[in-house]
């Protein structure tokens, strides 16, 4: 469920599904901006699937290991998955984490409020820096 494999499938279908929207739509940033978070969690689990668990809970450790099969095991929160990045992932620099952060926001504000960030985030404005943070992964 946290292996590299799994995480690296999921971000490459997100991102096939953000080449099938049109260039400056909406749709584009938000699927690129969901795939930014499970290429970072692969990432991280290419060091080590504990690098994602939650560790405000034990269990979700113990899972990450493979020690204990639990029933809804908790990631970290994305911002803390970019910062273990800057830590763990040669190449990931304090920079890249900033731009996730943002990406992240604009994520956040997309699912959990009325608005539409990304239906007025150009290309230009965001994609140089994207590409930026996929080499360093």
């Amino acid at each position: 469920m946290w292996s590299e494999q799994e995480y690296w499938l999921k971000a490459q279908l997100y991102i096939r599904r953000a080449q099938s929207a049109e260039g400056e739509d909406g749709l584009y940033a938000y699927w690129m901006a969901l795939a930014l978070e499970f290429i970072a969690r692969a990432a991280l689990s290419k060091v080590n699937p504990v690098l994602n668990a939650d560790s405000t809970q034990v269990q979700n450790i113990y899972f990450a290991l493979g020690l204990a099969n639990v029933g809804n095991p908790k990631t970290v929160p994305l911002h803390t998955a970019f910062k273990r990045c800057v830590v763990v992932v040669d190449g990931f620099e304090e920079a890249h984490r900033s731009f996730c952060d943002f990406l992240g926001v604009q994520r956040n504000e997309e699912l959990h409020t009325g608005s539409l960030p990304f239906e007025n985030l150009k290309l230009q404005d965001w994609l140089q820096d994207y590409y930026e943070v996929l080499e360093g992964v």
